[in-house]
């Protein structure tokens, strides 16, 4: 595609038909999606799915929304990208994570307690006599 490329990005492959697994009710469902283009630009991956019209290119739009966070969920990718035909844009689309505040809290609660730990030990090995 011209405007991936114009854009600096590589088109890997089209039409990228990927599985996963999710749960419901502890039954397991398989489910398939399908991405327009698996592109790569400086050593990272990118879904990027093409929208043409007035609504589905907006972020204001709830389909095109889930549609790129289940992209953003199911492939092994750096991250999305919203392709506007009509506005002959490239949009990257990053979705926080649902965990993000919470787990960089636990990450700087861990750290400090190493350091701590760490302060201990050495602290008990410089103070012995020798």
């Amino acid at each position: 595609m011209r405007l991936l490329a114009r854009q600096g990005f590589e088109v890997e492959a089209a039409q990228v038909t990927h599985g996963y697994e999710l749960w419901c009710d502890g039954e397991s469902h398989a489910v398939q999606v399908r991405a327009d283009y698996l592109v790569h630009q400086a050593g990272r991956r990118y879904l990027a799915e093409v929208k043409t019209g007035s609504e589905a290119p907006r972020l204001t739009s709830a389909a095109t929304r889930r549609q790129l966070l289940e992209y953003a969920h199911a492939y092994d990718v750096d991250g999305v990208l919203l392709v506007d035909m009509e506005e002959g844009r490239v949009r990257r689309v990053a979705f926080p994570s649902p965990h993000g505040t919470r787990s960089r809290a636990l990450g700087w609660v861990v750290a400090l307690a190493i350091g701590c730990l760490l302060g201990l030990a050495l602290g008990g090995v410089l103070d012995t006599p020798g």
